[in-house]
């Protein structure tokens, strides 16, 4: 109804990935509203400067190689995907752990209680509800991979952010995400956790293949909130 209201009365939209162009015109297609939708697309930025190499392993962070995945615990966000891909491949890897950065959201309660539950709670598996800046850089520092299974996102900054911190992502190919990572990122369906765990097996056991990944990273350079505020006044131009 939200959508729908603005649909009926706004009349410019400004969105944020040519998916979410792509989302509105297609509601308003099945709202019946067929006039021509005045839209553009401009991007989100990520203005950061990249963590010190010489940042130390944080006391929060498992020691060993491990899987960070940053996002507000929420059902869109596809959580359990990733914690089946690490139950799935932890006796195999007995160096590898997860940590999860966010705060905890709607609609979740069960999964929170999973979370807090799991067999390897704060040893291999760790879920951190509050995490500052500098605590952040460290964990991007020394991860082994991002990982990002979300079902939808209408852009997809911790995308951005991961790569711009130099590590290497594997995203789902959910809503906006594809967009966000490019051919940076390496993508599987945020349904296909056999998909997800082949990608985290590849650089588990072919140490080259992620040194490449790691070292093209190099040099990305993430888009800034700087080029969006540039397109939101070209859009606005007359």
């Amino acid at each position: 109804s939200f959508m729908e209201a603005h649909l009926r009365n706004s009349e410019k939209f400004v969105c944020i990935s040519e998916c979410s162009r792509r989302d509105v015109v297609a509601l308003a297609e099945r709202l019946g509203l067929t006039g021509d939708l005045d839209t553009t697309v401009i991007t989100m930025g990520a203005n950061f400067e990249r963590a010190d190499d010489d940042l130390p392993l944080p006391t929060e962070a498992p020691p060993g190689r491990y899987l960070l995945s940053v996002a507000t615990v929420e059902p869109r966000k596809n959580h359990r995907l990733l914690i089946r891909a690490f139950d799935r491949l932890k006796e195999a890897h007995p160096d590898l752990s997860l940590v999860m950065v966010g705060k905890a959201g709607w609609m979740t309660e069960e999964l929170q209680q999973e979370m807090l539950s799991h067999p390897d709670q704060g040893e291999r598996f760790r879920w951190l509800s509050k995490v500052d800046d500098h605590l952040l850089d460290g964990l991007y520092r020394h991860a082994l991979l991002a990982v990002q299974p979300a079902f939808y996102e209408g852009f997809g900054t911790p995308v951005i952010e991961a790569l711009g911190n130099g590590v290497p992502t594997l995203s789902s190919t959910g809503g906006a995400l594809p967009e966000a990572g490019g051919e940076w990122a390496e993508y599987f369906d945020p349904d296909d956790v056999d998909e997800l765990i082949e990608l985290i097996e590849r650089h588990l056991n072919d140490a080259d293949y992620h040194r490449e990944r790691r070292d093209a990273l190099v040099t990305y350079h993430p888009p800034t909130w700087e080029q969006g505020a540039i397109g939101i006044a070209t859009a606005f131009e007359p």
